[in-house]
């Protein structure tokens, strides 16, 4: 089965509850499933000569997913990145989702040798 997915921004979340958010074994993916039945994911299409994982998050997770974001309204979202880094390519990346139980992070980490993208991407889930 294919799943289709079409491009969104991360602020689309602002306003919506959270039933579901689940942070992959590999931690490079995660998914946020909605009150109303939608989906989204963060996630990196990984090429050959790169790799972009999840190094952190501020946050509960247990069976369940990532729990300090369940059953609440998201309040404010933001997404920011730091490309600094001095010997070799290398992207962070941080989502930042709030309710009124606080803030969660998730810091991702992009490297490569500098011809590939170490971005993450944000999509809905059809």
């Amino acid at each position: 089965m294919t799943t289709m997915q079409k491009v969104a921004t991360f602020s689309e979340l602002v306003g919506c509850v959270l039933s579901r958010v689940t942070v992959a074994t590999e931690r490079d993916e995660v998914i946020l499933e909605l009150a109303d039945g939608r989906s989204f994911r963060l996630y990196h299409e990984q090429n050959c000569c790169e790799s972009v994982t999840i190094e952190e998050i501020d946050g509960t997770i247990d069976e369940n997913g990532l729990v300090d974001l369940v059953g609440e309204v998201v309040l404010a979202t933001e997404e920011s990145k730091d490309d600094t880094n001095a010997s070799e390519s290398g992207t962070w990346t941080f989502y930042r989702i709030g309710t009124v139980k606080g803030m969660v992070v998730m810091r991702w980490l992009g490297s490569s040798n500098g011809c590939y993208s170490e971005g993450v991407s944000f999509a809905e889930v059809n």
